[in-house]
């Protein structure tokens, strides 16, 4: 049986998970319920934000992802300290975007470095900081697709995902 630690890890983790997938979705619904009410959302420098709020985090993150036709947020590396109801992470993310239209592309590495705390039973994030590592804007070759309709549960059954294979 696992103990506190590891059941909490392991509930972190899939928050990050939750993260990509929101992202890779292009889910503000989704999105938003992984942050604290008062959570706050920063990216560094080159392309810097800082917002405050579920809402605003809500609202920015729909604004950076109508930018992408397709986009892709992968984390790696999650590391992970949990003190009682708070934790720190740390984890190494790559992610491209292409926007087909205007031949806009975006591919980079960086850090998010965050800070979590557990609200009635779960973990949601109290802040992220996406520090860039390495940016590349020249265009990004190959075709994009569409995700195909998922639901923000796993779980369901194949035949109930529309489009899905």
């Amino acid at each position: 049986m696992p103990n506190d630690s590891t059941k909490d890890e392991s509930e972190i983790r899939a928050l990050v998970a939750r993260f990509a997938d929101a992202a890779m979705r292009n889910d503000p619904a989704a999105f938003g319920a992984l942050w604290d009410a008062d959570g706050e959302w920063r990216i560094g420098e080159p392309l810097p934000l800082a917002v405050r709020g579920r809402d605003a985090i809500v609202a920015a993150f729909a604004k950076l992802m109508s930018q992408w036709d397709f986009f892709a947020h992968v984390p790696s590396s999650i590391l992970i300290e949990v003190s009682g109801d708070a934790a720190r992470a740390r984890c190494v993310v790559e992610e491209t975007g292409m926007k087909t239209s205007a031949a806009k592309s975006y591919h980079n590495l960086a850090f998010y470095l965050d800070e979590l705390r557990r609200r009635e039973g779960r973990w949601v994030f109290a802040s992220r900081f996406y520090h860039y590592l390495w940016i590349d804007d020249r265009p990004v070759t190959g075709r994009a697709f569409p995700p195909p309709r998922l639901p923000a549960a796993v779980g369901i059954p194949a035949s109930r995902l529309g489009d899905a294979p």
